[in-house]
């Protein structure tokens, strides 16, 4: 009886006082298929789990005496077809009943109907008849004529809550949670989850909602591996178990950021980033981007990055424009605006991990590195352009120049999006000699000009307040439109929108009686709820004093912008060199700034100790000792696509989260005095649109990414030397802190 046990039998083993146990090590070739591929990235939104197979796939339920009209409508589903596929369904459903998988595939086609199709969200008739099809799947699966399938309700959840017809998701919820486990799953559970959080309901039923799915769908002890102080029995390997329940983990996110509280939320990613360090569904870090102030969502956008899960494209552009108005009002210890190399960093690395980039993302790079250039000194009206050998356009066109070629080596061709961005620039800083370079590139690019070219050249005009530039660009608008026409019959004549940009700028380049002229005209296409828009806008000096104020940016003095451009080059120069490697970026030699500013000297060893203490079961290690003196050899290091090693990465993730929650509390503690001196003062508190205007976050605590230096665990790989400073010791308070925020004080006593 001296002999101890293995590992794999005491994990295999059903005990009632231990139920933590986990399950024995996945074999290698599982632990393989683990491992995120270059380039691998899954969206994760409601419509995708790790066991469905692709829906194009139907063979597994394909006989050769299927009906042929069956194979037709298979067909039409899988390739999304919708309106042809429902015109066929009633004949379908009342000849046989329908396989599970054909369930999936109709409301998969259904939802992915509403998501893509911008016609469906925006058109009232459209929408309805999708509806009509929603209800109509919903009522045969109550009669049982739908063979029933737990994703396939997911989609139908989260088809409710992104059309917002939550009272509808509810009703449909109460029949479904009355039915056995065949009908739903864990999965079912985090949909409405979701649902329920954008439909208003209070964190504490959500939460009680989030036990019963963990109670009444338990899996491989998912209520233990979901909890913030579980253990994770071999870091170094990947988790090879199912049954975790990830989707339920992320409704319970959901329903935390939505609610504001980011501790517990956190703590939740905490735990995704723990089991699964490669392998967590990008919506997590996505939920973060949208929904918690741009410092925070800065960290959680480099950390899935790091871990190669880049969030999606519109993510991703959504994340570039708030750092671009974090850089509008705000600068770094130096003095010079860090917005351009923040978001050159956040692209490196989304280029880095696999990332999709698009024009969009290298329009808002452009935008913010035109915003400083220094204005045109005249005050009023067309002035003649700057001398062509002005140093800072020359630099300035020169770094544009370089982020296009880097561009094109992703595949992105040049837009006349970019060069729309140039005028609109030009315009606000009174620069002709930018637009005038913005047309000369169209034309030797050969580029089209589309709406936004000629809605952009009125704004700009308006700003420079030239009457002959805003009726120019007036006219060529309408030309364009009435081109429009002649290929498109849904094109409309004029929007609201040409009007009232129309109105803004003929007001700012002293020409109302023009643009009345030009609605006169016009009244056989303008009704009268747009006419009176666009006249309340002429009257509207609030306007006039916004599009004058668009000219007012910040300005660096010519030696601080050249070193700004330099830097910006070297930078664009090391991202493209990562292209033309067609590798992904080694985040564990070459680790990039994790935040948006560092503020405290690099993580010392005792913070290592103190993962070590609280992630580290001693029974486990003292087995694991026992193990590694005996004749078995222990398995190398699992690592990610890119190299990084994963336990490394485990803890760097467990410490960036630490950071997060140090912040968030901050953020969360100046929001508060930021009400009460509201109150005290008794003038309204600045809203912006996340909330709560507070002071900047860009001086916040940052200790992920100074985790490079600790990395004493055992590994093959050499270890990168990338700090200077030496490792402090960590104080008591600051371990204290890490402790309260992460509830374990009682874990370390």
């Amino acid at each position: 009886m001296s002999r101890i046990l293995s590992r794999r039998l005491v994990a295999g083993l059903d005990c009632l006082w231990a139920p933590f146990l986990l399950p024995s090590r996945a074999p290698l070739v599982l632990r393989k298929i683990a491992q995120t591929t270059p380039g691998a990235s899954v969206r994760t939104y409601a419509i995708r789990t790790k066991r469905m197979r692709p829906l194009s796939d139907t063979t597994y339920y394909t006989s050769p005496d299927t009906d042929k009209s069956l194979l037709e409508f298979r067909s039409l589903v899988t390739s999304g077809e919708a309106e042809r596929a429902m015109e066929l369904y009633p004949s379908i459903i009342e000849k046989q009943t329908l396989h599970r998988r054909d369930t999936l595939a109709i409301a998969h086609m259904l939802h992915t109907q509403y998501r893509t199709s911008i016609w469906y969200r925006n058109a009232p008739d459209a929408n309805k008849a999708l509806l009509g099809n929603v209800q109509k799947i919903i009522s045969d699966l109550k009669h049982g004529r739908l063979d029933p399938h737990p994703v396939a309700h997911v989609h139908i959840i989260s088809y409710f809550k992104e059309s917002k017809q939550f009272d509808l998701g509810e009703e449909y919820w109460s029949w479904l949670v009355q039915q056995d486990e065949g009908q739903l799953d864990a999965r079912t559970y985090g949909s409405v989850i979701e649902l329920m959080s954008y439909g208003g309901k209070t964190l504490p039923v959500l939460e009680d909602m989030y036990m019963e799915a963990l109670k009444r769908f338990p899996g491989q002890f998912s209520e233990y591996h979901l909890s913030p102080g579980a253990i994770v029995m071999d870091p170094t390997q990947a988790t090879a178990m199912a049954g975790t329940r990830m989707f339920l983990l992320q409704g319970i996110m959901t329903a935390r950021v939505l609610h504001g509280d980011w501790r517990n939320a956190y703590l939740a990613l905490d735990t995704a980033l723990r089991l699964y360090p490669n392998q967590v569904p990008p919506r997590f870090f996505e939920l973060v981007i949208y929904e918690r102030p741009v410092s925070e969502a800065y960290r959680v956008f480099l950390i899935a990055c790091r871990c190669e899960r880049p969030p999606n494209c519109k993510a991703f552009t959504y994340l570039l424009e708030s750092l671009t108005k974090v850089g509008a009002s705000e600068k770094s210890s130096t003095g010079i605006p860090d917005a351009p190399s923040v978001m050159l960093n956040a692209l490196h690395a989304y280029a880095g991990c696999g990332g999709r980039l698009d024009s969009s993302h290298i329009n808002i790079l452009a935008s913010c590195v035109l915003s400083h250039l220094p204005p045109n000194p005249a005050i009023c009206g067309r002035v003649p352009s700057l001398p062509e050998d002005d140093n800072t356009l020359i630099a300035v066109t020169g770094t544009l120049h370089n982020l296009q070629k880097l561009a094109e080596r992703f595949g992105i061709l040049p837009h006349i999006s970019t060069y729309n961005t140039m005028m609109s620039v030009g315009g606000k800083k009174r620069r002709t000699d930018l637009i005038d370079l913005a047309w000369k590139e169209i034309k030797q690019r050969r580029l089209l000009p589309n709406v936004i070219t000629y809605r952009t050249m009125i704004i700009a005009g308006g700003c420079l307040e030239d009457p002959d530039m805003v009726r120019k660009a007036w006219e060529d608008l309408k030309a364009k439109r009435a081109t429009s026409r002649e290929l498109s019959d849904r094109a409309t004549p004029l929007e609201l929108s040409d009007w009232t940009t129309f109105a803004r700028a003929g007001q700012a380049a002293g020409m109302s009686s023009f643009v009345k002229k030009e609605l006169n005209a016009a009244s056989n296409t303008v009704d009268e709820s747009s006419r009176i828009k666009v006249a309340r806008e002429l009257k509207n000096h609030t306007n006039l004093e916004k599009i004058r104020r668009l000219s007012i940016q910040p300005v660096l003095e010519e030696d601080e912008l050249l070193r700004l451009l330099e830097k910006l080059n070297s930078k664009i120069e090391v991202i493209g060199k990562l292209v033309d490697s067609k590798k992904l970026l080694d985040f564990y030699r070459n680790p990039l700034p994790m935040a948006l500013s560092d503020s405290l000297p690099p993580t010392h060893r005792t913070t290592r100790d103190l993962y070590n203490t609280l992630s580290r079961d001693p029974a486990l290690v003292s087995g694991n000792e026992a193990a590694s003196e005996s004749t078995t050899k222990p398995l190398p290091t699992a690592t990610t696509a890119s190299g990084f090693p994963l336990d490394e990465l485990r803890f760097q993730n467990w410490s960036a989260i630490n950071d997060l929650l140090i912040e968030a509390e901050q953020i969360d503690k100046l929001r508060e005095q930021a009400v009460d001196e509201a109150i005290a003062t008794g003038k309204p508190v600045k809203r912006t649109k996340g909330g709560i205007q507070i002071p900047s976050a860009l001086d916040g605590i940052s200790a992920s990414d100074r985790t490079v230096e600790d990395r004493d665990s055992p590994t093959t790989v050499d270890k990168p030397d990338v700090h200077t400073n030496k490792p402090s010791p960590m104080s008591i308070k600051d371990i204290n802190t890490i402790l309260r925020l992460r509830g374990q004080i009682a874990k370390v006593q």
